[in-house]
């Protein structure tokens, strides 16, 4: 465990698994952290958004259905977003195989910066 300048450590280099795949902290300094996501086939991150952070990803394999308020765009292989803080957004993996993306926060990284929307 490495112990990050929020006061949270991170577990660099282990996956973190979630109901709709993993994510690994590979960089974490002060006002970014990197990420390798992976969203397993047919399954959704909630929608969400958050208030200190923005968001970027970069898709390295697979296609993201990426919800951004009520608008949604696909983003294939090699193709990127730019999320603002603030924004509600939300990604569905819509194939039968694993969404791999980059994912770079900037700002104030910090998991209760999440907030979750219904």
């Amino acid at each position: 465990m490495v112990e990050g300048i929020w006061g949270s450590g991170y577990d660099f280099g282990n996956a973190i698994e979630r109901g709709w795949g993993k994510y690994t902290v590979v960089h974490d300094d002060k006002g970014f952290q990197i990420r390798i996501v992976e969203v397993d086939p047919f399954k959704s991150i909630q929608n969400q958004f958050h208030r200190k952070r923005s968001e970027h990803w970069v898709v390295i394999s697979g296609t993201a259905k990426l919800y951004m308020d009520a608008d949604y765009k696909l983003i294939r292989t090699g193709e990127s977003a730019f999320i603002p803080a603030g924004m509600k957004h939300k990604v569905i993996n819509p194939g039968g195989i694993p969404l791999i993306m980059v994912e770079v926060h900037t700002g104030e990284v910090d998991e209760l910066d999440s907030v979750t929307v219904k």
